[in-house]
């Protein structure tokens, strides 16, 4: 009875093991060789079997020294996706388990053509998500392994992390899997251009690489998944990449990181980025962030509504000519949590804005230059304490060189004020004004003006009388 007991527990503890093995999965194959003895001759990952290639692994003997120095090579061309498989590296102790006296289930993934006489094809490893403690991603076939010589051994491995990215694409085989471990071993990508390399990557349904622009690491989305509607699949949706003649990137979806224009860093989200020929960005459009500080401007934004985008416009130096928000944005600045703040707008000492903008235009030395509005809007600001109303506008042009603003009340008509800018006294209606320049010269001889309504100037030189209501308040030197 009790050697019965023994035998039954022994059987549920194999029987355990090997359900455990028997969940879905995906693994590297090898081609295991047999002498007549059924004695192992040989394993060789299959990867490398198909592909005569040839193998850059440097001179080291260890299997992690020659992985690293495939994922050195990586490095060189795809930095991305080279620091992500040396992460997984890292990790791979703690994640694999290498098994003794097992036979690992066949997942019917490879897809090979043929094998050597006296050969067969048998799992090396396999791997699964992580479910419950205790799981690990990797199973390894020690009996198997312990034949592999070290190139093997870290062919075997990259292969591992190189199908680890393809489960995320949805891979249903692993024969893109086997072509680029190759061709990683090998070190043929290191001399394509960013043109071929994408056209390789997208031929093997990867939907990520990594270029060079302007002298930084971007890494770059090729596609994303979408669900048919019909059939409840997914499937791939190419973006719109495209190359210079010269084989540089010219536009591309960036996946979500940062890029840096003239020492600014700006976050792309949203993804759509465009380059000049020169390599810096000429365009980019994102999701509404919740800051936005360039120069002197200060956006705190806030909305309850989704897929906002603001557009940022750049020129052939990396600095920002405008940015260009999407319609609905018009209702974001009517939450309490939003604030728009302009700094160093001398002499005027704060801005708030009751309304959405379209467009805001800078300078080239990062200061705003200028606000397109959606509407008629309104604005609040405050010169040495005082508190000025503006509204009825759609657009505000910003001017530095004013050197002071004086407001006298009139006691007459509460309409009218009388306005000193740089010690020459206005007269105007003041129930819509705004900050644009209107004066050409310090001696007033032109005047620019827009609005709707009429208004009357006067200066202690010459009076002007307008068609259209005045929106401006500025002085420029020139």
């Amino acid at each position: 009875m009790k050697n019965k007991i023994i035998i039954f527990s022994a059987l549920l503890f194999s029987l355990s093991s090997f359900a455990e093995l028997d969940r879905k999965g995906n693994g590297g194959d090898g081609v295991v060789c047999y002498d007549d003895q059924k004695n192992i001759l040989s394993v060789t990952l299959l990867d490398l079997y198909e592909r005569s290639l040839g193998r850059e692994m440097g001179n080291a003997t260890s299997w992690q020294q020659k992985l690293q120095y495939v994922l050195n090579n990586i490095n060189e061309y795809d930095y991305f996706r080279g620091k992500l498989y040396e992460k997984w590296l890292t990790e791979f102790d703690n994640e694999a388990s290498f098994r003794d006296g097992i036979e690992l289930s066949d997942i019917s993934d490879s897809n090979h053509i043929t094998i050597p006489k006296g050969c067969k094809i048998e799992q090396l490893a396999i791997q699964i998500e992580p479910k419950f403690e205790g799981d690990f991603r990797y199973t390894i076939n020690n009996d198997l392994w312990s034949h592999m010589d070290a190139e093997n051994r870290a062919g075997l491995i990259l292969h591992e992390f190189v199908y680890r990215e393809a489960i995320g694409y949805n891979h249903q085989d692993s024969i893109s899997t086997r072509f680029l471990t190759a061709y990683f071993i090998a070190n043929r990508l290191k001399n394509k251009n960013d043109k071929e390399r994408f056209e390789f990557y997208k031929n093997a349904n990867f939907l990520k690489m990594s270029v060079v622009m302007n002298a930084q690491w971007l890494e770059i989305k090729l596609g994303h998944f979408e669900i048919n509607e019909w059939t409840n699949k997914e499937f791939i949706v190419w973006h719109n990449t495209k190359f210079f003649q010269t084989n540089k990137l010219e536009e591309a979806y960036l996946s979500d990181g940062f890029f840096k224009a003239d020492n600014d860093v700006f976050y792309p989200g949203y993804g759509l980025t465009n380059f000049y020929e020169n390599e810096k960005v000429s365009y980019s459009k994102q999701l509404i962030p919740k800051e936005i500080k360039y120069g002197n401007l200060n956006l705190i934004l806030k909305s309850n509504i989704d897929n906002n985008t603001v557009e940022y416009f750049f020129d052939e130096n990396g600095k920002i000519s405008h940015l260009k928000f999407s319609d609905n944005f018009s209702g974001w600045n009517t939450h309490p949590s939003s604030k728009f703040s302009i700094e160093n707008i001398s002499p005027f000492e704060s801005f708030s804005i009751e309304s959405g903008f379209d467009s805001i235009y800078f300078n080239s030395n990062k200061t705003v230059a200028k606000i397109i509005f959606n509407y008629s809007s309104s604005i609040s600001t405050t010169y040495k304490n005082k508190k000025i109303k503006v509204s009825d506008f759609k657009e505000v042009k910003f001017d530095y060189e004013i050197k002071d603003v004086v407001f006298f009340p009139d006691t007459y008509n509460r309409w009218e004020t009388k306005v000193k800018i740089n010690d020459q006294d206005l007269k105007l209606k003041f129930d819509t004004i705004s900050i644009k320049n209107i004066f050409e010269n310090p001696n007033f001889e032109s005047l620019k003006f827009e609005g709707s309504s009429n208004s009357h100037w006067q200066t202690q030189q010459k009076a002007y009388d307008f068609p259209n209501k005045l929106l401006i308040i500025s002085y420029s030197k020139n």
